[in-house]
């Protein structure tokens, strides 16, 4: 298993930045275009979106996408290009249902908005008030969580991925009662920072059902749905939507095929529509609500969808209650990004320019969607003009150098090990007083360069976009905020990082194969210590190897658990990988005998042979103590 959000390194990934060298951008000499994007041409508009999907669908293997654009109230783009099935020859169209994946916040958020507004949920009362199968525990010093909390992601839970899929619909439909056998921890107090939370959301969707007594699902078709007149959408698919959905695959030279999954936390993540209906959600959010010349949803929750309601940092783009903001060629626009296996999707909506889009892909490729949101903005929404920026106003910040890793992530539970590996983003000062960050080289992002305006704010090269930190009580960085609400960070400790773990899991090795060995040759005889028992010496070497047996056997037991059960840990840990977590506390047993004979009168035993057991006793205790940092001593699954 690995975390939804991982993808694998693909080196043709890096073909799309040749393939976007050769998209037609506009002259410097060319007509500047309205600054409403309802001054486009249609026609053209559509030939340069279709030019440019097809163009990078074939050179990074997504099979088909749909996708719908509306500007001034009308819909000026609304087509599919390629396959929604490869197997049945199907063709992708903007009826084609596709997985918007965690676009299914903005349905949710759109919903509890609504009720809001009809007086039946208020998002500043503790969420409590509303869960009947879930009680959030409370946390000295903290206040309790509110649902305004829960929708703008600074609830302070951590992540989790295990566990988090149903077996099937009906037990999707009934993810409520799921919710407290999953729940992760809070980690930090609610309203600090914005850290992306699903388990968050479905919190808010099981709270619509509290507030409601009626399914989440249907909550939202009465007054998000129907109103809309969004017929083949919904967290439900009737035989309609499974008619025309779309199958996913994973991108490769060859796509193949992937898993339809159903989640726990269905509120955040499990919402199917098809182009043409998104094009009406989109209408109505750029409109205050009104659709066809009439109020579909309430002005007033429209309103709070799109408007700001928690920063990381005041000069930062900041989170809306469902959505967030980000700054594209120095164009601030709001969007939600969506992935699961076997699909990628975008929805971007530009109020100040009356305009927006929508695009779904059956392929796991990001890269495509964020490259057309940059050249859409480019070419039709007339960004700001890019003012360069000058020598570096502050010195380097201080303590802003080192590893930073994302704050959305396992803390104390066994997924946390999924990790281990992980590279973190670095932070570097240059000679020049400018300051870098390099990202880890699958998330294909290029190094990029920013200059210190004071100790706690930073401005890319270009103007464009900020880099904010906040400091602890002791002055040292506490978050790194980057670009976006999602780019929240936090500093790297080095035994978290990927070299230390990697020495760790090289020194067990050499240890236990070290020990094995010299019991082996002790046991046969080749070497022959002066001690008063003749046993002592291939005892206490053999119970050592044993601890070490057992310990990677544990190891190698869940590498192949991962690899041969992997879909099925989503779901939930099975028994058979359950037991293997009993290996680590057997191992303790030979590990104390050992102890036991280091403890005895050794005779006339030789220093080395003492010093050489005392260090792969220590080595086993800091087996222990790894196996315990990374949470596979199964305390909490």
């Amino acid at each position: 298993m690995r975390p939804r959000s991982a993808l694998p390194i693909r080196p043709w990934i890096l073909l799309l930045g040749l393939l976007l060298a050769f998209v037609p951008s506009p002259s410097p000499c060319a007509e500047k275009r309205s600054p409403n994007a309802g001054g486009l041409d249609p026609r053209e508009f559509n030939s340069f979106v279709r030019g440019f999907l097809e163009g990078a669908m074939r050179t990074c293997h997504v099979p088909g996408a749909v996708f719908v654009a509306v500007a001034d109230d009308r819909v000026i783009a609304s087509f599919g290009v390629g396959m929604a099935d490869l197997e049945s020859k199907r063709p992708m169209t903007e009826e084609t249902v596709v997985r918007t994946a965690s676009i299914s916040k903005v349905i949710t958020a759109l919903t509890a908005l609504s009720l809001e507004q009809r007086g039946r949920l208020s998002l500043d009362q503790d969420v409590n008030r509303y869960l009947k199968h879930i009680q959030i525990p409370p946390v000295q010093g903290w206040r309790p969580i509110t649902i305004r909390d829960l929708l703008t992601h600074s609830g302070g839970f951590e992540d989790r991925w295990i566990g988090t899929e149903a077996q099937d619909a009906l037990e999707e439909l009934s993810f409520s009662r799921a919710l407290k056998k999953m729940a992760p921890r809070r980690i930090l107090p609610p309203g600090e920072v914005y850290s992306y939370s699903n388990f968050g959301l479905a919190l808010v969707g099981s709270a619509i059902e509290g507030a409601t007594r009626r399914s989440f699902h249907s909550t939202v078709k009465k007054n998000v749905l129907d109103p809309l007149k969004m017929t083949k959408s919904g967290f439900v698919s009737d035989q309609a939507m499974d008619r025309d959905s779309a199958a996913g695959y994973y991108s490769a030279p060859d796509p193949y095929p992937a898993q339809y999954a159903y989640f726990l936390e269905a509120p955040a993540i499990s919402f199917n529509s098809c182009g043409r209906d998104m094009a009406k959600l989109i209408r109505a959010l750029l409109k205050d609500g009104i659709l066809d010349g009439r109020q579909a949803l309430h002005p007033k929750a429209v309103r709070e969808l799109l408007t700001p309601a928690f920063h990381n940092h005041p000069s930062l783009p900041g989170a809306t209650l469902g959505m967030y903001q980000t700054s594209v060629r120095g164009l601030t626009v709001l969007e939600h990004g969506g992935d699961l296996d076997g699909f990628t999707s975008l929805l971007v909506l530009v109020p100040q320019r009356s305009f927006g889009f929508f695009l779904a892909m059956n392929g796991d490729v990001p890269q495509i969607r964020d490259r057309l949101k940059e050249a859409l903005v480019e070419r039709y929404l007339a960004p700001p003009a890019i003012k360069p920026q000058g020598e570096p106003s502050s010195p380097v910040p201080a303590h802003l150098e080192g590893r930073y890793r994302h704050i959305r992530r396992p803390r104390t539970t066994v997924d946390a090990a999924y990790l281990m590996f992980d590279q973190p983003i670095e932070v570097y000062a240059n000679q020049d007083g400018t300051v870098s960050v390099s990202y880890p080289e699958d998330w294909d992002r290029p190094t990029s360069t920013w200059i210190p305006l004071s100790q706690d704010l930073l401005i890319s090269l270009d103007g464009t976009e900020r880099m904010a930190l906040r400091r602890g009580p002791d002055g040292k960085v506490k978050f790194l905020f980057i670009r976006e609400p999602y780019e929240t960070y936090e500093p790297m400790h080095p035994l978290d990082g990927p070299t230390a773990s990697r020495a760790f899991l090289w020194s067990f090795g050499v240890l236990g194969t070290a020990s094995a060995l010299i019991w082996a040759a002790g046991a046969l005889g080749r070497l022959k210590p002066r001690y008063d028992e003749p046993s002592e010496w291939p005892t206490k070497w053999g119970f050592i190897s044993l601890h070490w047996l057992t310990t990677w056997a544990f190891l190698a037991g869940l590498y192949l658990a991962d690899r041969l059960m992997g879909y099925q840990l989503r779901i939930g840990i099975p028994w058979q990988v359950k037991a293997l977590f009993a290996l680590p506390f057997a191992g303790l047993v030979p590990l104390g005998i050992s102890l036991y004979h280091l403890a005895r009168p050794q005779g006339r035993g030789i220093p080395l042979d003492t010093l050489a057991f005392l260090l792969s006793l220590a080595g086993a205790l800091g087996g222990l103590w790894f196996l315990n940092h990374w949470n596979l001593l199964g305390f909490r699954f």
